[in-house]
């Protein structure tokens, strides 16, 4: 199982260092990647912010989001109930020293009870965000950062 920081998934839709891992992680694993409804929105405003700043055209934004929005079905969104809230801000409490955000924690935690909930499959957390890698490990979680590291790594690891 895969679980997807925001950095991840634009990674998939706009073309960056690392993008070409996680178009296939996307392409083999489907079935097997999680996010939160939080990382969409993050998704979301991240194109936004792109188009904004100039890195996307209005047209390419529009497809990118229409494309993301289109795939969200082939993606396990993943519920953030009260329980995941309580878990974060204990993560908050212990880890205070890394300088993950909130959302960031909120995922971590999110990933947390997906491990839980699951513990027979492997559960693999995928950034490219140092803080939220950080953060991940931090909180007993393997990580996988597109942009230092290969698909056949993360395929090895996965067994």
């Amino acid at each position: 199982m895969i679980f997807f920081d925001t950095s991840a998934v634009v990674k998939a839709y706009v073309t960056e260092n690392g993008s070409d891992e996680v178009r296939a992680m996307v392409a083999a694993l489907k079935g097997s990647l999680y996010l939160t409804p939080h990382v969409v929105l993050e998704v979301l405003s991240a194109f936004a912010k792109k188009m904004r700043s100039d890195e996307l055209t209005k047209g390419v934004y529009r497809v990118v989001r229409r494309a993301f929005l289109s795939e969200l079905s082939t993606l396990n969104v993943l519920p953030v109930e009260a329980e995941v809230f309580t878990a974060a801000g204990d993560l908050i409490d212990r880890h205070r020293r890394i300088a993950a955000g909130a959302m960031d924690i909120l995922h971590i935690a999110s990933a947390l009870q997906l491990q839980a909930t699951l513990p027979h499959k492997p559960l693999i957390v995928t950034s490219s965000d140092r803080a939220f890698l950080s953060a991940a490990r931090a909180a007993g979680l393997p990580t996988f950062d597109p942009e230092n590291e290969s698909f056949s790594t993360l395929q090895a690891r996965l067994g």
